[in-house]
């Protein structure tokens, strides 16, 4: 059976508004019930479930009615009702083999229910109302016709979380609800053609009417492996992903904070290992019982959850089975984050590390869907043409901050790409000319919509002519060169 935990508070405080939210094991935990099924291999030492939660609640206070107190008629009483209704999303993926890392997909979305009503006189509790579902209703299956049964064709759905804004590409039952897809492993662990490594970013429809199935909608492509976790921020317009970065010519393995808009596809930020974005900065900022504390980017762990929560990211990370070897004695641990620190010691970005703490499938915010969104950046329109072809169109649409170019995330997943896309990618690399323009054609396209397609059109098209195949770095159907 399979629990999952979610950040919460109540609704009334000592003052009659919402108390803080705060993320589970800190100051409140709450833990719904367990999901009415059963996997067999969800249990085992050689298994591991891939699931994922998304949030978002309705705060609302009723007008204030003031009746005139009968033993007293110079006095009011005054009456007002508070109500909380919560929707939380979850995602069951799957369950991944740890020998081989590959998945049995379910890719099963269920909605659990949960309103609050409390009516005060004079800020005093008269009465409150409850209501749930009592158990988490199937929602979504999606899976090709509706099918019941774990797929082995299919990737699963590692992560998720509720934003409550329609991606840029939205389809008609979109209500701002994402997921990470892996794409890189088949049910057997091998590399799908073209996809090893990869992960995207998928819109999770629905129109609540109780569907048996459904399609996810892709919506990018980051060209690299996602965790199974995924954060939603209003006040910030952003979804959070964590990534594994391969080794370019030029970059060794890193991991990396992904801020990514989905109402115009644009990287905000970015924040990895290969600098100290993510480095425990100061013994004072670890707790925990547990002495064995890992880095972010340690390759034998693996994000299991993410809630973005008080202006802060945290991430649950855990040992990962199929690389037992790199971590022999390793617990949970979550990892606090602070995008806006400065990052020196006494105002660091890795604020708090976690050990000792329980192991968690999936962590969550609660997002106010009455929170006024973020505008997204005005981006420049791209000005030229766009690859679709030669990179992948995902991929081809994501614009990217300065800060974002700077932090040198850009430059390693677009040389990445860009490499394993050219018709002789061993070949295209450090000394090739076109090789060498990636990092002052990424100057020239921030802030631009489909920063990515212009820029690759821009290498491979070289004054408005195609690259031809005696060029390593040119298109796999780039033209003979003239004779």
């Amino acid at each position: 059976m399979l629990d999952f935990f979610y950040a919460s508070g109540s609704p009334v405080g000592e003052d009659g508004d919402l108390r803080q939210r705060k993320l589970f094991g800190t100051d409140e935990q709450q833990v719904l019930p367990r999901l009415p099924f059963t996997n067999s291999m969800s249990s085992g030492a050689g298994a591991m479930q891939d699931d994922g939660l998304g949030g978002g609640y309705l705060y609302t206070v009723t007008t204030a009615i003031n009746i005139r107190d009968p033993l007293d008629p110079n006095d009011d009483i005054r009456f007002e009702t508070l109500a909380e209704r919560i929707n939380l999303f979850y995602v069951f993926g799957g369950v991944r083999d740890a020998s081989t890392g590959g998945y049995l997909a379910y890719n099963t979305l269920y909605l659990d229910y949960r309103y609050r009503e409390v009516t005060l006189a004079n800020g005093v509790i008269i009465g409150q109302k409850n209501q749930s579902f009592g158990q988490p209703r199937l929602l979504e299956k999606y899976t090709p016709g509706g099918i019941d049964q774990p797929r082995t064709d299919l990737p699963a759905i590692t992560g998720a979380a509720f934003l409550g804004v329609k991606p840029e590409e939205a389809v008609p039952r979109s209500i701002g609800l994402f997921g990470v897809q892996d794409m890189g492993v088949d049910a057997l662990g091998s590399p799908r053609t073209g996809l090893a490594g990869r992960s995207q970013i998928v819109d999770l429809p629905t129109d609540f009417n109780w569907r048996t199935a459904d399609s996810v909608n892709p919506i990018m492509d980051f060209g690299v492996a996602l965790h199974g976790a995924l954060a939603a921020s209003r006040e910030r317009g952003s979804l959070f992903a964590i990534a594994d970065l391969p080794s370019t010519e030029n970059f060794a393995l890193a991991r990396a904070v992904l801020e990514y808009d989905p109402r115009n596809s644009y990287l905000r930020n970015a924040w990895s290992t290969m600098t100290n974005d993510l480095a425990i900065l100061s013994s004072q900022s670890v707790n925990g019982s547990n002495p064995a504390v890992h880095a972010f980017g340690d390759p034998g762990f693996r994000a299991t959850g993410a809630a973005f929560v008080q202006g802060k990211l945290v991430v649950s990370f855990d040992r990962d089975p199929t690389r037992a070897a790199d971590v022999p004695a390793a617990g949970p641990q979550y990892f606090t984050f602070n995008p806006d620190a400065s990052n020196t010691p006494s105002d660091p970005r890795l604020v708090r590390v976690d050990t000792g703490v329980p192991a968690s499938t999936a962590l969550t915010e609660l997002v106010n869907e009455s929170m006024a969104v973020a505008a997204p950046r005005t981006l420049r329109p791209p000005g030229g043409p766009i690859d679709t072809s030669s990179i992948n169109v995902l991929f081809s649409r994501l614009a990217y901050s300065q800060q974002a170019l700077d932090s040198g995330v850009v430059r390693r997943i677009f040389e990445h790409h860009f490499q394993e896309t050219a018709i002789n990618p061993s070949a295209c690399s450090a000394g090739n000319a076109v090789f060498d323009q990636i990092p002052s054609k990424l100057a020239q396209f921030v802030d631009t919509r489909s920063g990515f397609g212009r820029v690759a059109h821009e290498l491979r098209n070289p004054n408005g002519m195609p690259l031809t195949s005696d060029n390593a770095c040119a298109a796999p159907n780039a033209p003979a060169p003239a004779r």
